[in-house]
């Protein structure tokens, strides 16, 4: 099997974004206008269960949480982070971008990654929204900063300061911004801090079982 050294991967943001519900909208208006392209496009196609000629979208696979507490979300993309772990070099990199106000969404995706044995090795936040829109202005799932969780798998041996990882990320966080004016709100900074230590409590409870 070929490997790889980087995985650089964008997941559905647990229960923020449901994509198959936009594609659905969109999709038989691409259907009909690529008709005659898409035995050439889907000449490849991974989704033994669809057919590009279905006016609907797959959704059989797709990790997004519809409704609160929903394991689903955390049991399909830890399947998914596993076969990522099989095309990933021995010493390679898997950087995973996420982004939530609610402590479970944060749960299931560290989970998901400590249960894939993938070690957690470094955090860098970004500003990922422009602060006026609305899902940052005043939604109740999305922050103006996405997080990239940096992991190796867990046979690679790494030591990370965690005070300093810690401090390091709330500083960058707070000097991200858009506008140079701009300051995080408190509310925002206090989502990142809960983000960043519960990060690092599942890393600790890994090193504890080893």
């Amino acid at each position: 099997m070929r490997k790889i050294s980087v995985i650089n991967v964008d997941p559905p943001y647990y229960d923020q974004h449901i994509y198959s519900d936009f594609s659905e909208f969109f999709w038989p208006l691409l259907k009909l206008t690529l008709n005659n392209a898409l035995e050439i496009l889907f000449k490849e196609n991974y989704l033994s269960s669809w057919n590009p000629q279905n006016w609907r979208v797959p959704r059989e696979d797709e990790i997004v949480s519809r409704k609160p507490s929903d394991r689903m979300f955390e049991v399909k993309l830890k399947k998914a982070l596993i076969e990522m772990g099989k095309v990933l070099d021995d010493d390679g990199l898997l950087l995973l971008w996420f982004s939530h106000r609610k402590l479970e969404a944060w749960k299931a995706v560290l989970k998901a990654l400590k249960d894939a044995d993938f070690r957690l090795t470094n955090i860098i936040p970004l500003v990922s929204e422009h602060p006026t829109r609305s899902i940052t202005k005043g939604g109740k799932l999305g922050i103006s900063h996405v997080l990239i969780l940096v992991a190796r798998k867990a046979s690679t041996s790494i030591h990370i300061d965690k005070a300093k990882l810690r401090n390091r990320v709330i500083e960058w966080a707070k000097r991200a911004k858009i506008y140079p004016s701009e300051e995080i709100k408190y509310e925002e900074l206090e989502v990142i801090k809960t983000a960043i230590d519960l990060a690092l409590q599942f890393e600790e409870e890994i090193k504890l079982k080893e």
